[in-house]
């Protein structure tokens, strides 16, 4: 049994309040993108026992090929110089987002830059989405080892070479002037993203690259494959299958600021290239009653009353109560009036008697 002061577990109240949090509100001369910030909460809310993402829209606005993920750069060796010497250049895409009829021409026209004099085709063939590179006049080699350019040590993801479907550590060299990529290009591979919030991350993820510990996150966000279009999460029950609902034990004692980041599973944070978002969360909070202080809200359950003893040869008359007489303004009028009657009849029989 709780003790006075102590809170009564079984005598809790959940009541829920939904927060709709919006990166335009942060403090813009702290934060200036919305990439990474601090928001305060219009409350204090106490014994957050759950929170839950019920939707959210964000902008498909981060660039999935940039020179800061580390996936423009390919390393190409042409053999169209001076009696077919070889000519080493790194090729690059320009930042951005790139479809399959894009990414065609723009890496037919970096390809042409590179090579002075040269003249090259691209073309993907939608049947396979492989893409096949051509030159008109030599051969050349694409080189994707550890030491060639624009190649890092992840063994996913590694560099632009992975999305355009070439194997990592390969040197392939063109037949006929010609070379079908042997993968399949991977324009858009980023199904989802994780919504951190440092004040409620409690869902585990697994560790990167065979890690067995993964930093801990709030949710996971699904994703559109269209870039440049602003998704919208939590609208049917599909979504809400991806979206949070998490728990806390022990609660979270004082929520009244949130620390938001959106990443990708490596852990970088999202670049959404200065384009706002918003979302909305459920608290469940834990509002206790203290036991041994009165509360109005409280149903107060009334004591036992002692069992009744049948004792048939015991008869025990109870007398009534004594009749009160209820005194008034009008009974006391009265005695003062009957007084005065008496003193006049008294003083006339004095008057008869002289």
């Amino acid at each position: 049994m709780a003790g006075v002061g102590a809170v009564c577990d079984s005598c809790d109240t959940l009541r829920k309040f939904v927060v709709h949090v919006d990166s335009r509100d942060r403090n813009f001369d702290k934060y200036s993108s919305p990439n990474s910030y601090k928001i305060t909460l219009p409350a204090k809310y106490t014994h957050v026992v759950a929170a839950r993402l019920l939707g959210c829209e964000l902008p498909s606005s981060f660039f999935v090929f940039s020179a800061t993920n580390g996936n423009t750069a390919l390393a190409v060796t042409w053999y169209g110089g001076p009696a077919g010497a070889a000519i080493s250049a790194t090729v690059t895409l320009p930042d951005g987002n790139y479809t399959q009829n894009t990414i065609v021409t723009f890496l037919e026209t970096a390809l042409n830059d590179a090579f002075a004099g040269s003249t090259w085709t691209v073309s993907l063939n939608t049947v396979t989405y492989k893409l096949t590179l051509a030159e008109s006049g030599h051969d050349f080699q694409i080189d994707t080892r550890a030491t060639a350019a624009g190649v890092s040590a992840d063994p996913v993801e590694w560099g632009l070479g992975y999305y355009l479907g070439i194997p990592k550590g390969a040197l392939l060299t063109s037949a006929g002037r010609e070379l079908t990529l042997p993968g399949v290009a991977s324009l858009n591979p980023f199904t989802y993203i994780l919504l951190d919030i440092a004040e409620l991350n409690n869902v585990d993820t697994g560790g990167l690259y065979g890690s067995e510990v993964g930093p801990r996150t709030f949710a996971k966000v699904p994703l559109s494959n269209a870039s440049f279009e602003y998704v919208f999460t939590g609208k049917d029950a599909m979504y809400q299958m991806h979206l949070a609902h998490v728990q806390y034990r022990p609660p979270v004692q004082r929520l009244d600021r949130l620390s938001i980041a959106f990443k990708f599973h490596n852990g970088q944070v999202v670049d959404f290239n200065g384009i706002e978002h918003s979302f909305s969360l459920e608290l469940t909070c834990r509002l206790p009653h203290v036991a041994g202080r009165r509360d109005p809200a409280r149903v107060v359950r009334q004591p036992r009353q002692p069992p009744q003893v049948n004792m048939p040869h015991i008869f025990v008359q109870t007398p009534p109560p004594p009749k009160t007489v209820k005194k008034n303004a009008w009974t006391s009028w009265w005695w003062i009036a009957g007084f005065i009657v008496a003193i006049a009849i008294a003083a006339v029989y004095t008057r008869g008697g002289v």
